[in-house]
């Protein structure tokens, strides 16, 4: 609670400090506030430590999943980390090449301009303006 109010504050990274767990509940809540808060360099540091001990299914990625990797790596390429990116291609490449963004995941780590990242950024927070955008984006 004490989190939400310091987020409606404008204060994200103070939020998402109160939230330094490994549950898998708080690190979502966590992520999505540095992403409300445009924190790209703070939210790409919790991706990695998120993602460190996290490993691709042989089933494929849930579609939360899919979209909690495409925010980090659309953080991570804000952030300019472009050794966390290239962990998330490493370990989940091809997983995300699999996915329903596809189309996303290949223009964020193939170095898009922060511009068009932004725009990204902004789709991204809404799930059926994402769809649509991916939707345009396949040839």
């Amino acid at each position: 609670m004490r989190a939400r109010a310091l987020a409606g504050l404008g204060r994200f990274e103070e939020a998402a400090a109160l939230l330094r767990g490994d549950d898998a509940t708080q690190a979502q809540l966590r992520a999505e506030l540095l992403w409300s808060g445009k924190q790209w360099p703070a939210l790409s540091a919790s991706c990695r430590a998120t993602n460190a001990s996290a490993q691709a299914k042989e089933g494929g990625l849930t579609k939360d999943e899919e979209q909690g990797l495409m925010r980090c790596a659309v953080a991570m390429s804000l952030a300019g980390d472009e050794s966390g990116l290239a962990a998330v291609r490493g370990k989940f490449g091809v997983a995300l090449s699999k996915g329903a963004m596809k189309d996303a995941f290949l223009a964020v780590s193939v170095k898009p301009s922060a511009p068009d990242l932004i725009v990204l950024a902004a789709q991204l927070g809404d799930t059926k303006a994402f769809k649509a955008f991916a939707q345009k984006a396949a040839p």
